[in-house]
C-alpha cells in the first residue's frame, strides 16, 4: 500500500494541484508577450533571434507556442502543457536521484514544493529547463556509477536542451560538464570525445550569439552588476523567502520575520555539520552537488569578468535552489537525528503556506474579467499589471473603447473627470482608493490587490 501511495497517488495528487493552478490562472504578462511575438515571428526567425529579441524568448518554449498556435488552439492550458509535462520529468529524475543516494522517495516532496513550484504551471521555459537540468544531473550521477555511452549521451542532450530553454542554465550545465570532463579525463582525446566537444563548442557559440542579441535588445533583463548585495547571492535567499508574494502578507513585519526563518533554515544545517563527526559521510554523497553549485557560481563570476554579463537573479537561478535543497537532504542522511529535519520541514511548511495563499488568490476574479466587464466603457488603469494591455489584443477579451494607463493615480483621476462618457472605469490598487475623489457606483476586488471602480457622472 505504501509503495502504491508513493508511486501513483502522491504524484497524481501533486499533478492535479499543478493542473488546477495552470487551468484557473489567467495569462500572465510574460506568457502574453511570448504569444503575441511568436504569432508574428517565423520559425526561422525564432531560431535566429530576429524580431523577438526579448529575454521572454525562451527558445524551446517559443517553438512550442508556435506549434500550438499552428494547431489553432486558444485556451491557456494548452500553452502550459509543456510545463505540466516537465513536472513528470522532474518527478521521474528526482525519484531516481534519491534512490541513487539511498534516500526515501517521500523526500521528493521537499524538492517539489519549493519556490520554483509555480513554474510547472506557467507557459514559460523555467519548468521545462529545470526538469531537463534534473534529468541531466541524474545521468551524470549514473555515468559516475557506470560509464556507458547511453548515460553520456542523455546527460549531454538533456543539459543542452535545458540551456536552450533558459540561457541562464548555461552556468549549471557548465558546472556539470566540468565534473563530467574530470571523470572522463583519460578519454578526453579520443575521436568520440572530440566529436562531442565540437558539438558542445558549436552549441556554446550559438548561445553566446543569441545571448548577446538579448543583452543588447532587452534593457529589462533580470540581472545585476553585484554578486552579493542585490545580486545573485541575496536573490537566492529572497526567492526562498517568497519576496514576490510579499504583498499577500500585507504587513512588512511578517515578511521580515519570514526572511530570518529562511536564513536560519538554509545556513544552520551546514554550520551544524561542521561540528558533527559524520561530516565525511555527507561529503561522500553531497560532494557532487556541492561542487556543481560552486562551479556554477564560478562560471557566473567569470562571465561577468570576461563578457561583462549581468549576474543572474531570481528565477534565473532556480537551479541553485534545487541543488541546495538536494544538498540539505543529503545532510540529513548521515546524522540520523530528528532535529536535523527541522530546517527543511520549516522551508517545506512555508512553501506550502505561500502556494496555498497563491491558490486561494486565484479564486478571485482576474484581469481577464476586468476586460470582459469593461467592454462597453473606457478603462483607466493606475500603475497596475501591464498584462491588461496585452490581453486586450485577444479578440474575445477586447475592450471596445479605449484603455488609458498612467503611473500616477492623480493623473488617472484627472483623465476620468474630463472623459465625455457618462460611465468610465478606473482600475487601481486597493491602497489608492483614498485618492479617487469621484462618485463611484460599484467597487469590485480582483487578484493582485486590484480594485475596479465604476464611475458615474
Amino acid at each position: 500500500m505504501e509503495k502504491s501511495i508513493t508511486k501513483y497517488i502522491l504524484p497524481l495528487f501533486i499533478f492535479t494541484a499543478l493542473f488546477s493552478l495552470a487551468f484557473f490562472n489567467d495569462w500572465n504578462y510574460d506568457e502574453t508577450c511570448t504569444y503575441l511575438f511568436v504569432k508574428k515571428t517565423s520559425v526561422s526567425h525564432l531560431l535566429t533571434y530576429q524580431n523577438f529579441t526579448l529575454a521572454n524568448h525562451h527558445l524551446l518554449n517559443s517553438l512550442y507556442f508556435k506549434l500550438i498556435q499552428l494547431a489553432g488552439l486558444k485556451h491557456v492550458i494548452f500553452y502550459r502543457m509543456l510545463s505540466l509535462i516537465s513536472f513528470m520529468i522532474f518527478w521521474y529524475s528526482n525519484k531516481r536521484i534519491l534512490k541513487l543516494i539511498g534516500m526515501p522517495i517521500t523526500n521528493i516532496l521537499f524538492l517539489i514544493v519549493a519556490p520554483y513550484f509555480i513554474y510547472f504551471t506557467l507557459g514559460r521555459g523555467y519548468g521545462f529547463s529545470l526538469a531537463l537540468c534534473s534529468l541531466s544531473l541524474l545521468f551524470l550521477l549514473e555515468f559516475k556509477e557506470k560509464k556507458s555511452e547511453k548515460n553520456e549521451i542523455i546527460f549531454l542532450l538533456a543539459g543542452i536542451m535545458s540551456v536552450l530553454s533558459i540561457f541562464s542554465f548555461l552556468y549549471v550545465f557548465m558546472g556539470m560538464l566540468t565534473i563530467f570532463a574530470y571523470w572522463k579525463r583519460r578519454e578526453i582525446l579520443s575521436l568520440n570525445s572530440i566529436i562531442k566537444l565540437t558539438v558542445i563548442f558549436s552549441f556554446l557559440l550559438y548561445v553566446y550569439h543569441a545571448g548577446k542579441i538579448i543583452n543588447v535588445s532587452d534593457p529589462n533583463i533580470i540581472g545585476s552588476y553585484s554578486f552579493f548585495s542585490h545580486g545573485t547571492i541575496s536573490s537566492f535567499f529572497s526567492e526562498f523567502s517568497y519576496h514576490n508574494y510579499q504583498s499577500m502578507l500585507n504587513k512588512d513585519v511578517y515578511y521580515n520575520f519570514l526572511k530570518k526563518i529562511v536564513f536560519f533554515c538554509l545556513l544552520s544545517p551546514l554550520f551544524l555539520l561542521l561540528f558533527n563527526d559524520k561530516r565525511n559521510a555527507f561529503l561522500k554523497d553531497g560532494k557532487t552537488f556541492l561542487l556543481i553549485i560552486l562551479f556554477s557560481l564560478f562560471y557566473i563570476l567569470m562571465s561577468n569578468i570576461i563578457f561583462h554579463a549581468k549576474f543572474p537573479m531570481g528565477r534565473a537561478i532556480i537551479y541553485l535552489q534545487y541543488l541546495y535543497l538536494l544538498l540539505l537532504l543529503v545532510y540529513i542522511k548521515p546524522i540520523e537525528k530528528k532535529y536535523t529535519l527541522i530546517p527543511i520541514i520549516l522551508l517545506f511548511t512555508l512553501s506550502v503556506y505561500m502556494n496555498s495563499i497563491h491558490f486561494f488568490e486565484l479564486l478571485k476574479p482576474s484581469v481577464k474579467d476586468v476586460l470582459i466587464q469593461t467592454k462597453e466603457y473606457p478603462l483607466y488603469i493606475s500603475n497596475t499589471n501591464p498584462n491588461i494591455r496585452l490581453l486586450n489584443n485577444f479578440e474575445h477579451f477586447k475592450n471596445n473603447n479605449s484603455i488609458f494607463q498612467s503611473k500616477s493615480i492623480h493623473q488617472i483621476v484627472k483623465w476620468a473627470q474630463k472623459d465625455p462618457h457618462f460611465f468610465v472605469y478606473i482600475l487601481c490598487k486597493q491602497n489608492e482608493l483614498n485618492y479617487v475623489n469621484l462618485n463611484f457606483t460599484s467597487v469590485n476586488n480582483y487578484r493582485e490587490g486590484l480594485t475596479l471602480l465604476l464611475i458615474s457622472k
